[in-house]
């Protein structure tokens, strides 16, 4: 767990998918998804909303940065709207090399806003 100024950050897990849903979204050779799953609190007096798109990336030991894509493994999505004192929970996808090594999730909630913080994901 994470704690910011703004919010509360819990990296509850990473799930790994390397097939994907063949013939719809397959996943590319050499390639998996991941799907971060988080939670995170508001701890700021006003709503805010949390865009995964904009404040939430991957990069590896050599500084390649992986941006969120769609991804079968997602079962809910984290993004949306979080009222004063409220707490999210969901995932986030990313499409990554299967030998991207050291991988951190880099997340900024509130845009610019709020602090950036950085979680090695150690798988």
């Amino acid at each position: 767990e994470i704690d910011a100024v703004d919010f509360t950050l819990t990296v509850n897990g990473v799930d790994i998918d390397t097939e994907g849903i063949p013939n719809y979204l397959p996943v590319p050779e050499g390639m998996e998804y991941l799907a971060v799953d988080i939670s995170l609190t508001n701890k700021t007096s006003n709503e805010n909303i949390f865009i995964p798109l904009n404040t939430a990336y991957l990069r590896d030991k050599n500084g390649t940065k992986y941006d969120l894509s769609l991804a079968p493994n997602v079962e809910a999505s984290a993004a949306g709207r979080i009222a004063a004192g409220d707490t999210i929970k969901g995932q986030i996808g990313f499409l990554v090399p299967q030998s991207a090594e050291g991988l951190r999730f880099y997340f900024e909630p509130f845009a610019q806003s709020s602090e950036i913080v950085v979680v090695d994901l150690k798988i």
